[in-house]
């Protein structure tokens, strides 16, 4: 057996690492799957290799006691792009009224913290739901390249100009959450396991000092994400695959086992079905349950995905980092994409 996130299914299916999951699932189980958020995520060459035991959208998180300090009341969700923008100023302006001679506040928080581990595919996927409020995406419906698209060309212009005037805490996705917990960032992005991650942290109920939020938008548009899951594959060289599919059936299929884990780790149930139980019905699950709504898996089905996400990181940290030109750079990486994805 074989964890791993959805998006990594075609690099190994392609190496013959994965069994297909045709025939070795119940129908049953395949049937209760959402196909755009969960099936469509564990593809390669119109096969299934691997089952989201897990679903997880990314999605905007606050932190209320920055709210508070930052005199923000109340949070839309989803709020504009605009909005969000204004609310990352005032949490900026933290500290500003300090007395007349009184040194400048060291501790005032973060408005986000932005995921930036050099070379991982994160720095480039943690950034991902800011271009799609500008429908920007990296494959189309069609399986064509779009890495430099009007959209994202707009999303990347909106993140540089975001980045280099609001108060952003740039570090790993482990440091930002520490931060967060701490009271030290107003806004980040994650997934669902957050809730269960921030409690622990805290030793206090999440709603308490957090808040989940829809993805921000443009004006009159719909919020958008993309699903991070958890999922499962049986490795090629099993010796009991009929063994292996029994557990994957039970792992992913059984509602008490599913009710079970969603229920103590935040990631939502594959099983379409559990999604309405009074287990999802309070303001986390519930916010949870809307963007995945409006999420997708991310197209990764080229078994070069991988490689091509070196290029997408190497043009965020040109753009955002080292003033690169933006059009320019998108589409010299659109070139070597294309090389590597159909050559």
């Amino acid at each position: 057996m074989a964890q791993i996130v959805s998006h990594w299914t075609s690099y190994f299916a392609s190496s013959g690492a994965f069994l297909p999951l045709g025939g070795l699932l119940s129908p049953q189980n395949i049937g209760f799957r959402l196909p755009g958020q969960d099936l469509f995520g564990g593809t390669y060459l119109n096969q299934l290799y691997s089952a989201a035991w897990g679903l997880c959208p990314i999605s905007l998180v606050a932190n209320r006691n920055v709210m508070r300090a930052a005199g923000i009341p109340r949070l839309e969700s989803p709020m504009t792009l605009d909005a969000f923008r204004e609310c990352c100023e005032r949490i900026g302006k933290i500290g500003d009224n300090a007395p007349v001679g009184a040194a400048p506040d060291r501790e005032a928080p973060a408005a986000f913290g932005l995921w930036y581990t050099p070379g991982l595919e994160n720095d480039y996927l943690s950034i991902y739901t800011f271009l799609q409020a500008f429908n920007g995406e990296f494959v189309d419906e069609s399986g064509n390249l779009r890495f430099d698209s009007p959209e994202n060309v707009a999303g990347f212009c909106w993140l540089r100009n975001f980045v280099s005037r609001a108060r952003v805490f740039v570090s790993d996705i482990f440091t930002i959450r520490r931060q967060f917990a701490a009271n030290r960032i107003g806004f980040i992005s994650d997934g669902p396991w957050v809730k269960y991650l921030m409690e622990e942290a805290t030793g206090r109920p999440f709603a308490e000092n957090f808040q989940v939020l829809l993805n921000p938008v443009q004006a009159n548009a719909m919020t958008q994400s993309w699903t991070y899951n958890h999922a499962v594959a049986i490795c090629s060289q099993s010796r009991n695959t009929l063994h292996a599919a029994r557990f994957v059936e039970a792992l992913t299929g059984d509602p008490e086992l599913s009710l079970w884990y969603s229920t103590r780790t935040g990631i939502l149930a594959p099983n379409k079905d559990l999604l309405g139980a009074q287990e999802f019905k309070d303001e986390f699950f519930s916010t949870y349950r809307e963007q995945l709504r409006h999420a997708r898996a991310i197209d990764a089905r080229n078994p070069m995905f991988e490689r091509a996400m070196v290029l997408c990181v190497d043009a965020v940290r040109k753009i955002l980092f080292e003033s690169a030109d933006i059009r320019k750079e998108l589409a010299e990486k659109q070139y070597y994409l294309k090389m590597l994805y159909y050559d």
